[in-house]
């Protein structure tokens, strides 16, 4: 059970720093065009899906040629903080996928 519990706080951490609060206040000022695309949903739950959203865009790094130098360059450290997280997450799934696994079969 340890070992779930280290997982928990592993994926716990890694959404944590998943969170882009530089970037979306940036392309929230700067480039309204391209954050009026990302934010499409107006849904009850989009205080949730904005992070998600601008998270998964900034992963996949979908439209950075037409944006500004300055943009692109905020992007890409953005890019480096998300992948970070990605592995954390991963690394957090993983133990705590093993660690169910050995306390269902030990």
């Amino acid at each position: 059970m340890f070992l779930v519990v280290v997982g928990l706080v592993i994926f716990i951490l890694g959404l944590y720093l998943s969170r882009t609060n530089e970037l979306a206040y940036y392309l929230e000022r700067n480039e309204a065009i391209e954050w009026k695309n990302i934010n499409k949903s107006n849904t009850s739950f989009s205080v949730f899906v904005r992070p998600i959203t601008l998270y998964c865009w900034v992963l996949s790094r979908a439209c950075t040629k037409r944006l500004k130098k300055e943009t692109r360059v905020k992007i890409e450290s953005s890019y480096e903080k998300a992948y970070r997280a990605k592995v954390v997450m991963i690394v957090g799934l993983i133990m705590l996928v093993l660690g169910l696994c050995l306390s269902l079969f030990l």
